[in-house]
């Protein structure tokens, strides 16, 4: 889609490009925000009406001063001043996590808020940072072993101006754009990273080593994925499927997690293959192994071994079954 057709930017921005990605935030935060907001207006509401219906009552014969029925009132205006402001609060957090946002386009990003929109433009990013947002747990503040609740990015551009970015529903997506855009301004201005493997994948306690010349396990040459699916899927989706597919294999199998942590390094190259699965009495677990074998035969020059082979299955959106073959081909 053309930049002066995205319905996010005006026509003079056409220099970002084509739109390829729209990047928004996790959903659940977003419910219960909203959630509570609805909820704090019915209290406000509420409130409002016992505060009316009391001014418009006499007062109870027991009750001879009034001061009874003025408390009532006062109470029930407090709360409902009291509700108001946490009606005003939770909308403003729920209509600032609507508009946030992140656009991926051919030349740039652009990042969206409530305050507006800023544009970054590959050569104008000066410095991306990204951080690992760790759960607040009293008397336990390591880090060492815990899974990060999400991640938080910093955009700087070589103007000065920085923006923030927090709560993405796939941070390690926004990771790998910047890694592959952008790899000065990732590592700070300077060189490539210099130890392969996302910050997320750190965070997480799956990088890759970092030095293959002292390690006594041989390096990984090239991983192939064969992925059978009854629709041939985009290139992001099969990235994201396969992606998938490996981090469940990761906490589920060990030799592949030992794989992936200890032999894979940054000059590992990556194929996938995605062949249309023709259905169970076709398609059989041994039948797709064969043909993920004859291809990896005929066009990588290779003899797979059922060492380095490694299978999953698992239900798209659609609950349409998808078929992942990995094989890992190892440097001799």
């Amino acid at each position: 889609m053309a930049i002066e057709n995205h319905p996010s930017m005006g026509k003079s921005d056409w220099r970002l490009g084509e739109h390829k990605r729209t990047l928004r935030m996790r959903k659940l935060p977003g419910k219960v925000i909203l959630g509570a907001t609805i909820f704090c207006l019915i209290i406000f509401v509420a409130e409002i009406i016992t505060a009316v219906n009391a001014y418009n009552s006499p007062p109870a014969i027991f009750d001879s001063t009034g001061s009874f029925r003025q408390n009532k009132i006062q109470t029930a205006l407090i709360l409902a001043g009291i509700f108001f402001v946490l009606t005003l609060v939770n909308g403003f957090n729920y209509y600032s996590g609507v508009k946030a946002r992140v656009e991926y386009y051919e030349n740039g990003l652009v990042v969206s808020d409530w305050r507006g929109k800023a544009v970054f433009f590959w050569p104008e990013l000066a410095k991306a940072e990204v951080e690992p947002v760790y759960a607040r747990r009293k008397g336990y503040t390591a880090t060492a072993g815990r899974r990060p609740i999400n991640y938080y990015f910093t955009l700087t551009r070589r103007d000065g101006m920085k923006k923030n970015i927090g709560g993405l529903k796939h941070p390690d997506i926004l990771e790998n754009i910047l890694r592959r855009e952008a790899p000065s301004a990732f590592s700070g201005g300077g060189a490539a990273p210099s130890q392969p493997g996302s910050t997320l994948q750190k965070a997480a306690g799956s990088a890759p080593a970092a030095g293959r010349a002292d390690s006594a396990l041989p390096a990984v040459k090239v991983a192939y994925v064969m992925v059978f699916t009854p629709e041939k899927l985009s290139t992001q989706d099969l990235y994201d499927g396969v992606r998938n597919a490996s981090e469940w294999l990761k906490e589920h199998n060990d030799r592949f997690n030992a794989i992936a942590n200890e032999q894979m390094h940054s000059k590992t190259q990556n194929f996938a293959i995605n062949p249309q699965y023709a259905g169970p009495m076709i398609h059989t677990p041994q039948a797709m192994q064969m043909q993920f074998f004859s291809w990896l035969k005929k066009n990588a020059g290779i003899t797979p071994t059922s060492e380095n082979f490694f299978a999953m299955g698992m239900a798209n959106t659609r609950s349409k079954d998808n078929f992942f073959l990995f094989y890992f081909d190892m440097e001799r």
